[in-house]
């Protein structure tokens, strides 16, 4: 699966080695910076909205559905700064960029680069993900 640039939110796939290309899914409600699959079923994407400057989704059922995997409070502290901030508000207005880079087959690298709540310091924060984050993702 790939996203096109121009696209923004859509996903697309090849089954013939990219003679032909068809959307897969529905539209995402954020444009696409990144996107990696760990296997055929299993993958994760991230970007960032003029509303939100931070979304991650998951799937596991090969781009088909997304879920955003930064809705719970222990997924965003396991990916995100949270307790630099004092509130969460203070925390999505500091984000300026996430970010993806996989490292092998089962394993990618989540930075999120955010200005410090005394708007001193921009830093950054990365995030090990890896295929057994989307298991403990759909008990939650």
């Amino acid at each position: 699966a790939v996203c096109d640039a121009g696209a923004g939110n859509e996903i697309y796939q090849t089954t013939d080695g990219g003679k032909t290309w068809e959307s897969i899914g529905d539209s995402l409600e954020f444009d696409i910076s990144a996107i990696f699959f760990f296997d055929s079923q299993n993958g994760v994407v991230v970007g960032s909205s003029e509303s939100f400057p931070y979304f991650m989704s998951v799937t596991r059922d090969g781009g088909l559905t997304w879920s955003n995997y930064l809705s719970s409070k222990t997924e965003k502290q396991r990916c995100l700064p949270v307790s630099n901030f004092p509130t969460e508000a203070s925390l999505n207005d500091s984000v300026r960029a996430i970010s993806m880079r996989p490292i092998n087959k089962d394993t990618a690298y989540i930075s999120v680069t955010y200005i410090s709540y005394s708007g001193q310091l921009e830093a950054q924060k990365q995030t090990v993900f890896s295929r057994s984050d989307l298991e403990i993702a759909a008990k939650n």
